[in-house]
């Protein structure tokens, strides 16, 4: 949180977990995500470093040279990358290493919106543009970008759509944006990188 500490709660028992009782940061934590198999976190904000703990062992590892503010950090589907979201671009980090591994431009990169397809081998990204940054991941965790997917066609629209949260089907073919200068949820097929259909919902969605 602000506090740059990260709590991990049993969810059963509405308690704290007696031990980590807590992930000290050391400044405001901006984007949290738990690898798939549970075994650890990572976390980024405000204070140009991503730190992974292993929770079994209650010990962590710090990746110093980060050179922005974090926004998002997503784990792939099979725990082998670290993907990350700031301002500017969307690297790919080894996080047993704790070392980046490549990095891609993204112009304007949104507060959120950061996610693998269920095979790894893509990776999309939100942008204050507009758009949504796409990007091929090789087995060597290298960034290729692909054409991205725009959604509107003019740069007046463009200005009003503001996506940030992402998600994707377990099948791979469809993503979910939130809109959030839209109050909607962008319904998109990317076999044609086109939006099927947009759902308004509650104001400001995140």
């Amino acid at each position: 949180g602000l506090d740059g500490i990260a709590y991990l709660w049993q969810v059963t028992a509405s308690s704290p977990i007696t031990n980590p009782t807590s992930l000290p940061l050391g400044d405001r934590i901006l984007a949290l995500a738990f690898s798939p198999d549970g075994s650890r976190i990572a976390a980024g904000g405000t204070n140009d470093i991503i730190r992974i703990w292993d929770l079994a062992s209650d010990s962590h590892i710090d990746l110093t040279e980060y050179p922005d503010d974090v926004t998002m950090i997503k784990f792939s589907p099979d725990g082998r990358w670290l993907a990350v979201l700031d301002f500017q671009q969307v690297l790919i980090v080894d996080p047993e290493a704790g070392k980046i591994v490549s990095a891609a431009p993204l112009k304007e990169g949104s507060y959120a919106g950061l996610v693998f397809t269920p095979d790894g081998r893509r990776l999309f990204a939100s942008s204050f543009t507009g758009s949504i940054g796409v990007f091929e991941v090789n087995d060597a965790g290298m960034l290729a970008a692909l054409p991205k997917i725009q959604l509107a066609d003019t740069k007046a629209k463009l200005e009003k759509v503001l996506p940030v949260g992402l998600t994707i089907d377990p099948a791979g073919k469809t993503l979910w944006a939130v809109l959030n200068l839209k109050n909607a949820v962008a319904e998109i097929d990317l076999a044609e990188g086109a939006i099927r259909r947009e759902i308004a919902v509650g104001n400001a969605p995140y």
